[in-house]
C-alpha cells in the first residue's frame, strides 16, 4: 500500500507537471478565459454522447469533460455539433474541443491534435439473423443496401471498404435501427460501441466481426496546446488513480478492463497517428519531386525530439533520459516512417487532394511529436514493464502499415530500450 501510494504521488507530480509544460510552449489562456470551457458534442452517439429526455447530455465523453471541468476550475459549455461540420465548427472557433467518440484520423490530425486515447473500436456491420452473410466481402455486391450516419468516421470507412454495394446515409444516426427493421436497407454498420445497443432495438440481428481498429480520443483546437497539456495529464491521472476504470465500467459496453489511457497506449497511439500521415508526405513528395530520405530534415527532427525531451525532464525535475536512447527512439520512428513512404511511393498516385508538407503536414507531425515528448518524460512514473506485452503491443498497433519485420523489431527495441532507461538503476 505504501508503494502503492509513493508510486501515485510521483504520477500525480509528474503529470500535473504537464500544466506548466503547457505555458512553456506558449499558454494563452488569461484568467477570464480559463472560466468557460466550450465542448461540442454530438448528442447521437451511445455510449459516448446522448440527448436526453431533459435536453442535456449524457455519456462517457461527457462525463469525462464534465468532471475535467470541474477538477480544474472550468465553466463547461455545451455546444450541439452535426458530423460533417465537425471540423469546420472546430476552426470557426465554435468550440475548444470536441468529445463525442472522435475517431482519430489522419485528416483531422491535419487541422488538429488529438489526446491521449479514451477507448477502442472497430467498425462492425449488423444484419439480419437469418442472414446468410458471415463476412463483409460477402455484402459488397451489386444491389445490397448498406446504411451509415452521414458525414462522420464510418461513412468514410464504409465507402473504403464497399465499392459495389449502395450506400445510403441519414443525418439522424438514430433512425438506422428502424431502417433495417423496416426493410429499407440490407444492413447497417456502426461499431463495437454502439452495436450492443443497436441490437436490442433490431432484435433478431447480429454483428460481423470488425473490420477496422480505431481509436476515440479528444478532439482540440491546434492553437490550445495548454488546454491539450491539462486533458492529457488529467486523463493519464484519472486511468493512474482508477477512476478512468471505473467510469468506463459504467458507462462503456466492451474493453472494461482495458487501461486505454495508459502511457504505453498512449505512446503507440500517438506513433500510429504520426506513420499514418506518412502517406500524405509521401504524396506531396511525389507531387514537388522531393526525395524520400531528408538528412538535413531527419537531423533536424531528432535534435529537436532530443532538446524537447530534455527540457521537458528538467522542467518535471526528473532525472535526465540518456540521449542517445532518446535519439535511437525517434530514428527508429523515422525509418518506419521511411518504409511508408516507399511503400507508398510504389503504388499509384492519389487523386486526392495532397496537403502541403511545409504548411499543413509538419505542423501536425509537431504537434503529434510534443505529445510523444510528454508521454516519454511521463514514463518515469509508471511501476515497471512487461517487455513481452510490449512487443505484442506494438506489433498489433503497427500491424496496420505492413511493415517489415526488421523495422518493427526496431521500434520495438528502440522503445523498450528507453521505457526501461527509465527505471531505477
Amino acid at each position: 500500500m505504501i508503494i502503492f501510494k509513493s508510486t501515485l504521488r510521483a504520477v500525480s507530480r509528474s503529470l500535473g507537471i504537464l500544466f506548466l509544460i503547457a505555458c512553456v510552449f506558449g499558454c494563452t489562456e488569461s484568467p477570464q478565459e480559463t472560466r468557460i470551457l466550450r465542448v461540442g458534442t454530438s448528442g447521437d452517439y451511445e455510449p459516448f454522447s446522448m440527448l436526453n429526455d431533459q435536453g442535456g447530455f449524457e455519456g462517457y465523453d461527457i462525463v469525462l469533460a464534465e468532471q475535467f471541468a470541474a477538477d480544474n476550475g472550468y465553466e463547461l459549455k455545451w455546444v450541439s455539433f452535426a458530423w460533417p461540420d465537425l471540423i469546420s465548427d472546430l476552426e470557426a472557433g465554435k468550440f475548444d474541443l470536441a468529445m463525442s467518440g472522435v475517431t482519430i484520423r489522419k485528416d483531422r490530425s491535419l487541422k488538429a491534435q488529438f489526446s491521449v486515447p479514451l477507448a477502442m473500436s472497430g467498425a462492425v456491420v449488423i444484419v439480419p439473423e437469418g442472414s446468410v452473410h458471415n463476412d463483409i466481402e460477402e455484402i459488397d455486391r451489386e444491389g445490397f443496401r448498406l446504411a451509415v450516419n452521414e458525414g462522420g468516421h464510418l461513412e468514410r470507412v464504409t465507402r473504403e471498404h464497399f465499392s459495389k454495394a449502395s450506400i445510403v446515409t441519414t443525418q439522424d444516426n438514430q433512425a438506422l435501427p428502424a431502417m433495417l427493421l423496416a426493410g429499407e436497407v440490407d444492413a447497417l454498420v456502426t461499431d463495437t460501441m454502439e452495436a450492443p445497443y443497436w441490437l436490442e432495438r433490431v432484435k433478431d440481428a447480429k454483428a460481423l466481426p470488425p473490420f477496422t481498429r480505431d481509436v476515440k480520443a479528444a478532439l482540440i483546437h491546434p492553437d490550445r496546446s495548454d488546454l491539450a497539456g491539462k486533458l492529457n495529464g488529467w486523463l493519464l491521472e484519472q486511468e493512474a488513480n482508477g477512476n478512468l476504470g471505473l467510469w468506463r465500467e459504467e458507462h462503456l459496453p466492451t474493453g472494461n478492463g482495458t487501461k486505454t489511457t495508459s502511457l504505453i497506449s498512449a505512446l503507440l497511439a500517438a506513433m500510429v497517428e504520426r506513420l499514418h500521415l506518412m502517406v500524405d508526405v509521401a504524396e506531396s513528395k511525389r507531387k514537388t519531386g522531393k526525395a524520400i530520405e531528408d538528412i538535413e530534415q531527419e537531423a533536424r527532427v531528432i535534435q529537436a525530439a532530443v532538446k524537447g525531451v530534455a527540457d521537458l525532464a528538467e522542467v518535471n525535475g526528473q532525472r535526465a533520459l540518456d540521449p542517445k536512447l532518446v535519439e535511437h527512439f525517434f530514428c527508429a520512428q523515422i525509418e518506419a516512417a521511411k518504409a511508408i513512404q516507399r511503400h507508398t511511393m510504389r503504388q499509384s498516385p492519389s487523386m486526392e487532394t495532397t496537403p502541403d508538407l511545409v504548411t499543413e503536414i509538419r505542423p501536425a507531425l509537431g504537434r503529434i511529436s510534443a505529445r510523444i515528448n510528454q508521454l516519454i518524460c511521463s514514463l518515469a512514473t509508471t511501476e515497471g514493464f512487461d517487455e513481452r506485452r510490449i512487443r505484442n503491443q506494438i506489433q498489433e498497433a503497427l500491424s496496420a502499415f505492413d511493415l517489415p519485420q526488421n523495422e518493427l523489431q526496431q521500434v520495438a527495441d528502440a522503445f523498450i530500450a528507453l521505457a526501461l532507461s527509465t527505471k531505477p538503476s
